[in-house]
């Protein structure tokens, strides 16, 4: 089935379907929505079509990004602290904000602290840009995209593998040890 999603001549079809379909012309379907033509452009029982191969072809369907970013449902010009918006912006400012105009994406992130959370939407953000090129685009400017980040900062591409270390028996803490008295 996903070989069948990738095929242009397929997604072309989709893209007229869709055109026929969507009377409000907001250029959403919503999964439910979609159900009996995926029934019928896969030739399948109807209860052999799950939920999750209906969101598949919402992804299909879904013609053109706004160039809207989101983290946590709120636009990215609204991130707390705002003395750490300028990080969030990185990857934006680093290719060109061209090249977002046509995705639209939605980050949501929770738990750690606020810098952290900041730290990990740079992150998500130019880590999905680099899959979008993979998947839609060719592997040439996917290649040049990892590269800019890299160079500008490696913590873009990958994560710190720093943790925690755990506390043991013995002391107060990982490596410290209780002191020894003699008397």
């Amino acid at each position: 089935m996903q070989d069948m999603t990738n095929d242009m001549g397929f997604v072309m079809h989709c893209h007229q379907l869709f055109a026929s379909i969507d009377t409000d012309g907001n250029n959403v379907l919503d999964a439910n929505e979609l159900h009996p033509l995926i029934v019928g452009l896969l030739h399948e029982h109807p209860l052999s079509v799950t939920l999750e191969h209906c969101q598949d072809f919402v992804r299909v369907f879904d013609k053109k990004g706004n160039g809207v970013i989101r983290v946590n449902g709120r636009p990215l010009h609204l991130i707390e602290p705002e003395s750490m918006r300028t990080k969030v912006y990185e990857p934006i400012l680093i290719i060109g904000g061209n090249k977002f105009k046509d995705l639209t994406i939605k980050v949501r992130v929770k738990g750690s602290g606020s810098m952290a959370q900041v730290m990990a939407v740079r992150m998500a953000i130019a880590k999905g840009v680099i899959a979008y090129y993979q998947k839609y685009k060719d592997e040439q400017s996917k290649r040049e995209l990892k590269e800019l980040f890299v160079q500008y900062d490696k913590g873009l591409v990958v994560s710190d593998s720093r943790r925690c270390e755990p506390k043991k028996f013995g002391g107060k803490g990982a490596r410290a040890r209780f002191q020894k008295s003699y008397r």
